[in-house]
């Protein structure tokens, strides 16, 4: 259960994030990198959200004193990139959902139930797929992604 002070910290952490960025927050979610992005291999775990100005991805040190102790400690590959609005081509869940409203009914029952992918595929303008494992519903994302691009 959250503290009051770790939704202190969590709103501290957005606030720096929307100076640095020189953006508002949309969604943010938890997920797994895949690949796509440029030499960058994955799976590399850390953090997707959406700004008003693009998509951004890093990942987060894992700290782990039982890893550490017995295989050592490893050394660690910051690893950050994101996405200008103005770069994408299209944005869409693993189950091809591009939150245009085009979701057919059989679509909406899966989401319901929760069977629905949790990728999230990012199509940059160069023809290349970023792909994301989300925790957040993709289906979400496209949906408050395509919100801005109305």
């Amino acid at each position: 259960m959250l503290s009051m002070k770790d939704n202190k910290d969590i709103h501290n952490f957005w606030v720096k994030k929307e100076k640095e960025k020189n953006s508002k927050l949309v969604i943010a979610t938890a997920c797994e990198y895949l690949s796509g992005y440029k030499s960058i291999e994955g799976p590399v775990y850390g953090l997707l959200y959406l700004m008003k100005n693009g998509f951004y991805f890093e990942n987060f040190e894992e700290k782990s004193f039982m890893k550490d102790l017995f295989l050592g400690k490893e050394e660690f590959n910051k690893i950050n990139f994101s996405i200008s609005l103005k770069d994408i081509e299209q944005v869409k869940t693993g189950d091809g959902y591009g939150g245009k409203g085009e979701l057919s009914f059989f679509k909406k029952v899966l989401k319901i139930l929760g069977f629905s992918s949790n990728v999230l595929s990012i199509k940059i303008k160069n023809n290349r797929d970023c792909l994301f494992k989300c925790i957040e519903s993709p289906f979400n994302i496209c949906e408050r992604y395509y919100e801005l691009n109305k």
